[in-house]
């Protein structure tokens, strides 16, 4: 009974990674670090991936490592995305469509510099991989 009730636990789990690794990555990441900390998310000792669960630290950083490089790898299927790439062009198109330049704003050295100093350090770089601190 004990098992049937661990099986169940981690399967409804593992659905709830899957969907909150899409959908909510709040709560996504909320549940990976209570399971990471020991909290009672950890009652089947494992995370299932592909319809293998894995239990040894090791195998489950691998496992994180194959979804993730997986996740980033550029597909070769010619249609890969292509409802995706069709909808972010309509949002970027619709964005950019009321858009006009603003002839008063003067953007100055000293006003650049002076935001620069406003921002947090240590942080990680944005997606132009450039940081602050250069």
């Amino acid at each position: 009974m004990m098992r049937q009730c661990a099986d169940r636990f981690m399967a409804e789990l593992d659905n709830r990674l899957e969907h909150d690794s899409v959908h909510d990555t709040v709560s996504f990441w909320k549940t990976v670090n209570s399971m990471k900390h020991g909290s009672g998310a950890n009652l089947g000792g494992g995370i299932k991936f592909n319809g293998t669960t894995d239990r040894s630290r090791e195998d489950i950083v691998d496992q994180w490592a194959k979804y993730f490089t997986d996740l980033n790898t550029p597909s070769n299927l010619h249609d890969f995305d292509a409802e995706l790439e069709h909808c972010a062009k309509q949002e970027v198109d619709e964005t950019f469509r009321g858009l006009s330049p603003d002839q008063d704003v003067t953007v100055s050295p000293a006003l650049v510099a002076e935001g620069i100093k406003t921002l947090p350090k240590g942080k990680a770089c944005g997606p132009d991989n450039i940081t602050h601190e250069h």
